[in-house]
């Protein structure tokens, strides 16, 4: 889309934080917009990414050990830490499923997980060293039970 193109065009330059879609002419004045950057400016806060997570991280990248790497969100200290890891085996499957087993039903997280297959590894797709998904975990509604909800969205066979 055009506003991505603009986005990327000036990433190294500005930082974006707030799409503001008007939909009438009356809301284009200075004191709308003022308003929405004071509001924009105090709530946003960069989380804080804890050491240890970095450090396991730049250790993943390094090597082919580890495939993912869990991202535990502490929202009140607006800070992410390490949640836990997954070697790598065999399979990007085993390996997925280890990165399933490490949810927690009623807790929102974030996970990477690294695309490069292994050796003899034919289910994983061709990937680069570098390249990764991030996986968003949110739990299902309170009524769903966790192994229902990870069966019925294909994340495990």
């Amino acid at each position: 889309s055009v506003h991505r193109a603009v986005k990327d065009a000036f990433k190294d330059s500005a930082v974006f934080l707030k799409d503001y879609n008007m939909s009438e002419k009356a809301q284009a004045n200075f004191e709308v917009w003022r308003d929405i950057a004071k509001e924009v400016v105090e709530k946003d806060r960069r989380a804080v990414i804890e050491g240890a997570l970095k450090e396991k991280v730049a250790e993943a990248c390094a090597g082919n050990n580890i495939r993912a790497v869990k991202i535990s969100l502490d929202s009140e200290a607006n800070k992410c830490t390490l949640g836990g890891t997954v070697a790598t085996t065999a399979t990007m499957t085993e390996d997925w499923k280890a990165l399933a087993e490490l949810l927690e039903a009623d807790v929102p997280c974030l996970s990477m997980l690294k695309l490069k297959p292994v050796d003899g590894d034919r289910e994983a797709p061709a990937a680069a060293d570098n390249e990764w998904i991030l996986c968003i975990w949110a739990p299902p509604p309170q009524s769903d039970s966790h192994t229902s909800y990870l069966k019925d969205s294909n994340m495990v066979s």
